[in-house]
């Protein structure tokens, strides 16, 4: 590929993802890092989306210090919710970090929240 931007890497990235090709996509974001490409808010929330499948703790952690909108957090959120299954505080202890950041809460952000709340109130989680 000749012009390669953030549109052409989000194309080729969402195609291994919706093709169940996790590990490809998230090896063509490392791919594209190396390039000097600068994700754009799409990227991130289709590399998060590739890191909860995989169970790519390390990978997924790594996407914190590239985050600068609500779509991001609403995906990291998501992350530590559906990976770190017994570390459901740490992903509840996102939310307030977003607010000091200046994002409000959206339904996404809502829903994200009610899922760790359901799981914290689970049987297996209390023992």
């Amino acid at each position: 590929m000749v012009n390669k931007d953030s549109v052409s890497w989000n194309i080729m990235i969402h195609g291994c993802l919706d093709s169940g090709a996790d590990k490809e996509g998230l090896c063509m974001f490392v791919k594209a890092r190396g390039e000097v490409f600068e994700p754009n808010v799409s990227t991130l929330v289709l590399v998060l989306q590739a890191c909860r499948n995989l169970r790519a703790i390390y990978e997924g952690l790594g996407i914190h210090g590239l985050m600068a909108d609500i779509s991001v957090h609403n995906s990291l959120l998501g992350f530590h919710s559906l990976v770190h299954n017994e570390r459901y505080w740490e992903a509840l202890s996102l939310f307030p970090s977003m607010a000091e950041a200046g994002f409000e809460a959206d339904a996404v952000t809502i829903v994200s929240l009610l899922q760790i709340f359901e799981n914290l109130a689970s049987p297996s989680i209390l023992g």
